[in-house]
């Protein structure tokens, strides 16, 4: 409805924008005791009535108005997800960004996620960016479907799923981080609420609660990607690794400069069917940018033997280099997973999961599952064509089958990290 989105006019061609902007400019400036119905109908020159075409009672104006607050938090985040490099960078981040907001206005936001009115106004966030979108569109989509949650909990848990599907969070331990970094929150705020705090001292309660959220992630999550969250001071771990290249690599590393492997490559070794390496390529460094240290630009795999036994042969003009490289710059998965992604076939999580799936397909008479992705045959069975590609989001969560089915990956090599090379 227009009236919904604040687009509809009654009055002097006043919308529901003016009203929440209005209010918050008296509460921003004389505090929310100086809002009244009297007040607002003298600011625009109307009667006392005109508020109720808009908003119920002056309680629902003021709690859009405090939702104003929130473009604070969102220049914040704008400012700084560009420097996020990881996916717990970014749910740390955002957590820091919005505390740093939430701790200079803890009145407003604990009325906005805490009081009696969060709950009977549950759609209000979303409400509130159907009339402001420029507000919220200054912050990517990936951000926009978490912070369009009135519910604390609900939000934080849209970051924490896409831990879990990063691969660095075990599933069963999810709610566990949700529940133990909300509450952490919801206490921090309760304490400034009951005892005040300095503009001084904001910053040193934002980076206290954020080492506590570090040392909470370090408790629950499987990979921190190379960050020391909860074990401060420890040594950096390394991967001892193996990895054939060209001799122009070797030759780059000798020279103390760091090699990339850049699409002229990728096209010069596949040859005819380099498209088809790089559409793949390209979508496994897409996902690895939010759980691994990944390179800015078009960067693609250097693949990696985890174990020396079953590092490749080397041929003529290929040489063998031996790595040490820093955890949080390597992914280790299944290399049967990766199989799956590879063929166009679906992932499964296990035998069970795979039996079933082979069923549905034999009910539906379909002989090839690669067909539903590459050819015309999905547009008749686009359930089955979107498990397909939903399937493939697992493929850092299937465990390998053993050290011959580890397979890992980086995208760059450091001369620092190179330890020898046998030439052929």
């Amino acid at each position: 409805m227009e009236h919904e989105t604040g687009k509809k006019k009654y009055f002097k061609d006043l919308n529901r924008r003016d009203y929440i902007d209005k209010a918050f400019e008296i509460i921003n400036t004389e505090g929310v005791e100086a809002l009244s119905i009297r007040r607002i109908a003298k600011e625009f020159g109307c009667s006392s009535t005109s508020l109720y075409h808009y908003f119920k009672n002056l309680d629902e104006l003021i709690y859009f108005s405090y939702l104003v607050y929130f473009n604070e938090y969102l220049n914040d985040l704008n400012a700084h997800e560009s420097e996020w490099k990881d996916i717990w960078e970014m749910h740390i981040g955002i957590w820091e960004c919005y505390c740093r907001t939430a701790f200079k206005h803890p009145k407003v936001f604990d009325v906005i996620f805490f009081s009696e009115m969060s709950r009977t106004l549950p759609e209000s966030i979303r409400e509130y960016y159907a009339m402001f979108p420029e507000r919220i569109n200054i912050v990517s989509p990936y951000l926009q479907v978490m912070l369009k949650s009135t519910d604390i909990l609900e939000r934080d848990m849209v970051m924490v799923k896409r831990c879990v599907d990063a691969g660095v969070l075990p599933p069963e331990n999810a709610a566990r981080l949700n529940h133990h970094v909300c509450f952490l929150y919801k206490g921090y705020l309760k304490d400034i609420l009951d005892y005040g705090i300095k503009e001084s001292e904001i910053e040193d309660r934002v980076s206290e609660i954020k080492r506590e959220i570090e040392d909470i992630v370090g408790m629950y999550a499987s990979d921190t990607l190379g960050h020391d969250y909860g074990h401060r001071g420890e040594k950096e771990e390394y991967f001892t690794v193996w990895t054939r290249q060209h001799l122009a690599v070797a030759d780059t590393l000798e020279r103390g400069e760091v090699y990339t492997a850049k699409e002229s490559f990728v096209r010069a070794k596949n040859g005819s069917i380099s498209d088809y390496y790089i559409g793949l390529y390209k979508w496994l460094t897409d996902k690895c940018r939010n759980i691994m240290a990944v390179p800015k630009g078009d960067v693609f795999p250097i693949w990696l033997s985890m174990h020396e036994e079953y590092r490749l042969r080397p041929v003529e003009d290929t040489c063998i280099l031996k790595l040490n490289i820093p955890q949080k710059y390597v992914k280790v998965f299944s290399e049967y997973a990766w199989g799956y992604r590879v063929n166009y076939m679906y992932m499964p999580y296990d035998k069970k999961d795979g039996d079933d799936f082979d069923r549905e397909l034999q009910r539906y008479g379909i002989a090839s599952e690669a067909f539903l992705v590459t050819g015309n045959e999905g547009n008749y069975y686009p359930l089955l064509k979107r498990k397909i590609l939903n399937s493939w989001d697992r493929i850092f969560n299937i465990t390998p089958l053993g050290p011959e089915d580890e397979l890992g990956i980086c995208f760059e090599l450091r001369p620092e990290w190179l330890v020898e090379c046998e030439r052929y």
